[in-house]
Formats: C-alpha cells, structure tokens, sequence
C-alpha cells in the first residue's frame, strides 16, 4: 500500500469513528502511570505518562495525546488530567490504547516551564514578549517523540500503528513531532484551540 493510499485509508477509518453512533455507556478505566526518561534542551526529565489500555492483552494499537497550555503557572502545576476522559472513551472504544504525557513543567511531572514561547501574559491579561512558537513546538515534541520511542519496545503496543493527537499548544507539538517523519506513526490529529 502506498503512503498516499494508507493517508486516505487513516482518513475514511476516523470518518467513520466519527459518525458512527455510540451504542454503549463507556467509563475509561482510572490511569496507569508510566515514567518517560526525556532530555529536553540539555536537561534530563522523568516524563509523568497516563496510560489507558482497553480490555485484553494487546497488541493495541496507540493514540499519543499531548494536553494544551495554560496561561498561569499554578494551573500548570495542577493539571490532573492532561487527555479528557471523553477522549479516552472514544478511543478505547476504538481498540486503541492512550499515552498522555505531562510535559516538563505540568502536573506529576513538574519542574520549570520549558515551553514559554517568549511570552509572558500580565494580571489584566495583555500579551507582551517576542514569541519563539518554535523553541515552544520543538521542546514539545521532543516529550512526544520520547513517548513514541518509549511506546514502540512495549509488547502491548501494535509498533506500526500510532498516531499523535494534541489540542491548542499540544495540537502545535503535534504537528511539529508529525514533521519528524516518527517511525511507526500513521497519522496526527490537530485538535486546534479549545
């Protein structure tokens, strides 16, 4: 099958997740936590990572689901959920398990804030700073690239079926890691601003 040809096949199979109705009430189990060795702009990180399997033993297929950003830095550090359980649900109903990794900076995972852009938002919301989105996208991806890295040696995982989806700064490091031509990945899914 050609690379144009499984583009379209990818396509017509989420056009069809899509419009198909849901037929069952569906609750995502509570997560597993795995640790991501990561090494970001000269840094080593120990990458928190939600994982979500569906029933049985594998080998899945992989959505990787990278989170957006907020504007402070207190609800950076309490993110809890970095992939809506909806999400989840959708996609474990597909067969499919999910990795949703905290970047350096959110949640379990923590530290300092690695993708500032350059900008900086005041107490009465004003945008100031000279944005670098690529230094932001790049560091990004490098968590998610790490996690497909990680994903492709597990037994559970269908190596030659991952694909990456991201909303709002995630969608942007989604698309950035999609550039990177990963081994294994089939397709990316920019959810855009949410």
């Amino acid at each position: 099958m050609t690379p144009i040809s499984r583009m379209f096949a990818f396509l017509g199979l989420v056009l069809c997740i899509f419009i198909s109705p849901v037929q069952t009430v569906f609750a995502s189990p509570e997560p597993e936590i795995v640790i991501v060795p990561v090494r970001i702009a000269n840094s080593d990180w120990n990458v928190h990572v939600q994982l979500f399997k569906p029933e049985g033993t594998g080998p899945f297929p992989l959505l990787v689901f990278s989170h957006g950003r907020a504007a402070k830095s207190e609800d950076r550090a309490n993110l809890k959920y970095p992939v809506l359980r909806g999400h989840v649900d959708f996609w474990l109903r597909q067969g499919f398990a999910v990795l949703a990794p905290f970047r350096p900076g959110y949640g379990e995972t923590g530290g300092t804030d690695i993708e500032t852009g350059g900008i900086h938002i005041s107490q009465n919301g004003e945008c100031t700073g000279n944005p670098t989105y690529n230094q932001a996208a790049e560091r990004a991806a490098d968590t998610i690239a790490a996690t497909v890295r990680w994903a492709q040696k597990q037994p559970w995982v269908k190596a030659d079926t991952i694909v990456l989806a991201g909303q709002s700064v995630g969608g942007m490091a989604t698309v950035a890691a999609g550039a990177r031509n990963l081994r294994s990945v089939i397709g990316y899914i920019n959810l855009g601003l949410t």
